[in-house]
């Protein structure tokens, strides 16, 4: 990458500005992180969105994990090579991810014709498993499975 270190961080606005020696990050809450001569691992992610998240234990490396720009079109890539590569339901899968801004496990099952896993919590008993029917979701963080 051309320009360094100075280039790759003005690469993460608006979300990030750096004004040496200070890297200010939209956070959802105050935050000030040291680094005392550690370093900072990037790490862009496609399933992190609208803004950056950080470890929450200042005792381990500083890593400040951002979201991918999801403007730019999947890479054109033959349907045969990436099912050969993945398997047909994560290629699939994969596919449908990448090409949608947003979508909810229930939505990417619809669009690739997969069925929703069983979320329902086991209960380990003496020949093998069993599923627990009585189980009612916590939805009081307002995420519903």
């Amino acid at each position: 990458m051309d320009g360094g270190t100075r280039a790759l961080l003005n690469s993460l606005r608006p979300m990030a500005v750096w004004e040496p020696p200070v890297l200010t990050v939209g956070y959802p809450v105050e935050r000030d992180l040291h680094l005392d001569g550690r370093g900072l691992l990037l790490v862009p992610s496609y399933f992190c969105w609208r803004q950056p998240i950080t470890l929450a234990d200042d005792r381990l490396r500083p890593v400040l994990i951002h979201p991918v720009d999801r403007t730019t079109a999947p890479p054109d890539v033959s349907s045969a090579s990436l099912t050969r590569l993945l398997g047909p339901a994560r290629a699939a899968l994969l596919y449908e991810t990448a090409v949608r801004a947003c979508a909810s496990t229930s939505e990417l099952a619809e669009a690739t014709g997969l069925p929703l896993p069983d979320t329902r919590p086991a209960q380990r008993h003496r020949y093998g498993y069993a599923w627990d029917d009585s189980f009612e979701p916590d939805r009081s963080c307002g995420v519903t499975p």
